[in-house]
């Protein structure tokens, strides 16, 4: 081993001219950068080091994510000391510094105050221990892959905290607090073989949406979410005590993946009674425990599928809040007492700060809307949750409805004295009981709105009234029954969770105007009950769109129209319980080796205007499947499709054989019988 100094002036690590003598450091070595000198790590470069000491006024670089310090051998660095800094660290693009030493000593890292790059622990027996405050940027992470690191007590802000396996491995956190910067999963721990001791610790997240895996079994001291958004946590864990506190905005949550216990004080601070924090189990409809010491509430909180537990009185008396929100699906709370609020006035209004009846309505208060407004006026809906049984039925006036995102959490009931703006906007149907959805008929709200059917278990929205909207139609969780009404939106989807739910397409028309996977089906969990319904793919663009189901898709009609040319995949094998419409000039594509089956097929083109069946895979096949019946077609242009399941397939003499096909005539049929015919034309 020896004592390396670089050379002053600036130079890249891994040249002789780096450093006095000429000779690199290797992992035995402990170097020295003294004022003056600028060492850059070059990108793609790993270089090695026992120790690092950075002096006052001397610099070290890393040229990119991929330049990387391993630090340690298989004893201490000069005095314990594994990194020492007293200069600058230059980061472009980050880097890493991996403290790799395999020596049962405890040697320190102390940052001088720098911003240090991704850090990681991996060493076998190593002991690492803090000397200084130390911080890492708000996209780097500190990795706890084996060994032990303490943070002796020293204030810390990482982006995130990563320690998944099931090494040996000891964290030991002391008086410090650990300020937790980045986004997404920002403390990820499994707690196999790993020795956590929280003692004194604070853990806090004060950025923005973030998730916490705690470990299973683990236990904290202090945990402070100050972040804006959403702070999820996740595992059955335990700690000493919990404060969430909201920002001045009215959609941040507290959102809870498993039971948890809080031994002292679970703190739930919202910032007004408008600017409401959200607690709310992970999972809609599969509630979870907190169990708590002692609770303490301000303003406004609204709980969803939550049980309170413990010795905490969970009443707003008990805590301080103001009201207690019940959103559904909760227990051991005693939530404030529903009471209708209803609107007044003939003015434009904003749902925050209108002069309800007596107060801003809660998620279990019926609201009603019924204002006598005079032209031109709008209703502001700035609230996420805007109550039980929401009913606009009653006003006149022709308002405009201006709005986000929002939610109910029963019946919602719409006029057609109203017009809905906005685009790529979101209502959500939350309620947990048996409600309907009053459309007000031709109703439409906005160019991209979307629709989120968000219900109870078992439970059922009716649709009342026809629907036009822009976006989705997503059947997230709980039953949904169109009746006889006609649904119109961008595209279909019930693949957010994977609840059990049931959806009745009814004895109407589902027409689907959007582009891309407009038919996102591919959830198994979902019980379809398509009746006399007929599903309408009618974009006119030339952009394809496709249809994914879970393994089958069903439909009773399936429509392919529309004067656009792009083409409309079928993903999976699909059963169409009566007629397969094709419009020219659409190109219908199966997925090479799925089935499409029908009763009857209606495809008939025209001169230059053909209809094109083919495969996804050149060479092959997609199958049509029709037991009964004649296929009579025309003007097709057919490649690589299987015609079988006992009745005819007749293409038409004006078809195309393309290749690859099996089991069609390409002739007109020779009789015009059958109970399965749709009789066309030949042109």
């Amino acid at each position: 081993m020896a004592a390396i100094v670089a050379n002053t002036g600036s130079n890249n690590w891994n040249t002789a001219g780096a450093w006095v003598g000429g000779i690199q450091p290797t992992a035995a070595d402990d170097v020295t950068i003294p004022a003056s000198a600028v060492v850059t790590i070059p990108t793609a470069t790993i270089v090695l080091a026992r120790s690092v000491t950075v002096a006052a006024l001397g610099t070290l670089a890393f040229a990119s994510t991929t330049a990387e310090l391993d630090i340690g051998d298989g004893t201490a660095g000069s005095g314990n000391v594994a990194f020492s800094n007293a200069g600058t660290i230059t980061l472009t693009g980050i880097g890493i510094i991996l403290f790799k030493s395999t020596s049962t000593n405890v040697q320190t890292i102390t940052s001088g105050g720098a911003t240090l790059p991704n850090i990681t622990i991996n060493g076998v027996g190593s002991k690492y221990q803090l000397a200084d405050a130390m911080t890492i940027g708000t996209t780097t992470i500190l990795t706890l892959t084996t060994g032990q690191l303490d943070t002796n007590g020293k204030s810390c802000s990482w982006g995130s905290l990563i320690s998944t396996n099931s090494n040996v491995r000891t964290l030991t956190l002391g008086a410090s607090t650990i300020t937790l910067t980045g986004l997404g999963t920002v403390w990820n721990i499994f707690a196999t073989n790993l020795t956590l001791n929280a003692n004194t610790s604070t853990l806090a997240a004060a950025s923005s949406t973030c998730s916490f895996i705690f470990g299973t079994g683990t236990t904290y001291n202090n945990i402070t979410l100050t972040n804006a958004g959403t702070a999820t946590l996740n595992s059955v864990f335990t700690c000493a005590n919990l404060t969430r506190t909201t920002t001045a905005v009215k959609t941040d949550s507290l959102q809870i993946g498993n039971n948890f216990t809080v031994t002292g004080t679970l703190t739930l601070n919202s910032n007004s009674v408008i600017n409401r924090l959200r607690v709310n189990a992970s999972t809609p409809n599969s509630n979870v425990t907190i169990t708590a010491n002692a609770l303490v509430c301000t303003n406004v909180i609204e709980f969803e599928d939550i049980t309170g537990a413990g010795t905490a009185t969970w009443t707003t008396a008990a805590s301080g809040a103001t009201y207690f929100g019940d959103i559904g699906g909760n227990s051991g709370i005693t939530m404030t007492t529903s009471a209708t609020q209803t609107a007044t006035g003939t003015a434009s209004f904003t749902w925050s700060t209108h002069g309800w009846t007596s107060r801003v309505p809660l998620p279990q208060d019926d609201v009603v809307v019924n204002n006598a407004f005079v032209a031109g006026r709008t209703i502001t809906i700035d609230m996420p949750r805007i109550g039980k049984n929401v009913d606009f039925s009653g006003m006149t006036g022709t308002p405009a409805i201006s709005y986000s995102a929002f939610t109910v959490c029963g019946n919602l009931t719409f006029t057609s004295a109203m017009t809905i703006s906005g685009s790529g906007n979101t209502i959500t149907l939350n309620g947990k009981g048996n409600y309907t959805f009053t459309t007000a008929g031709a109703l439409n709200m906005g160019s991209s709105c979307n629709v989120f059917v968000r219900g109870g278990a078992g439970l059922t929205y009716t649709q009342v009234g026809n629907l036009t909207i822009g976006g989705t139609i997503s059947f997230d969780t709980g039953n949904y029954t169109v009746g006889a009404n006609n649904i119109t939106a961008g595209t279909w989807r019930t693949t957010i969770q994977t609840q059990a739910r049931t959806i009745d397409y009814g004895s109407g028309t589902i027409t689907l105007n959007g582009t891309g996977t407009v038919w996102n089906d591919n959830s198994s969990n979902v019980t379809r009950t398509v009746n006399t319904s007929t599903v309408v793919i009618n974009d006119t663009s030339v952009t394809a769109k496709s249809l994914i189901g879970n393994n089958v898709i069903t439909f009773y009609n399936l429509s392919i129209t529309g004067s656009g040319t792009g083409a409309v995949q079928m993903n999976s094998s699909t059963i169409i319980a009566n007629t397969l419409t094709i419009g020219a000039p659409k190109t219908f594509t199966l997925t090479a080796g799925t089935t499409t089956a029908f009763t009857a097929l209606s495809a008939t083109g025209s001169a230059g205007n053909l209809i094109t069946i083919n495969s996804t895979s050149a060479g092959t096949a997609g199958t049509f499947s029709c037991s009964a019946g004649v296929v009579s077609c025309n003007w097709l242009s057919l490649q690589d499709n299987a015609a079988i399941g006992g009745a005819p397939f007749y293409a038409g003499a004006n078809s195309t054989n393309v290749s690859g096909n099996s089991g069609w005539v390409f002739t007109a049929p020779v009789t015009a019988t059958g109970t399965g015919l749709l009789a066309l034309g030949v042109g």
